[in-house]
């Protein structure tokens, strides 16, 4: 699988950008979750968010987050620069930071 991701850029990138949306939608139902009621009986400290630059918008539940949109197109134009730029051999650099 790690090979198809380093010849593919557009495999590996429809992957993560998939990981990516899922993990902050995933976060934002389970703050909701946590809003409507849970915290009634878990007390978390601060943020239901850990990563500070999400903070924010996951605590006022904010669906489309320009962070988000941000982070999604930074990172993205990143893994592209990685990929385009390591020779065959490095692609390993590319394939791990995919998180493979």
């Amino acid at each position: 699988m790690p090979i198809l991701f380093a010849q593919n850029f557009w495999a590996g990138l429809s992957v993560w950008i998939l990981l990516f949306i899922s993990d902050y939608t995933l976060t934002l139902v389970c703050a909701r979750l946590y809003q409507k009621g849970v915290r009634d009986k878990i007390v978390f400290e601060g943020s239901y968010e850990i990563t500070p630059y999400f903070q924010r918008d996951i605590d006022s539940l904010r669906i489309v987050s320009p962070r988000f949109i941000a982070a999604l197109a930074l990172n993205s134009t990143l893994l592209f620069i990685i990929w385009w730029l390591a020779p065959p051999v490095v692609s390993q650099l590319y394939v791990f930071l995919l998180g493979h």
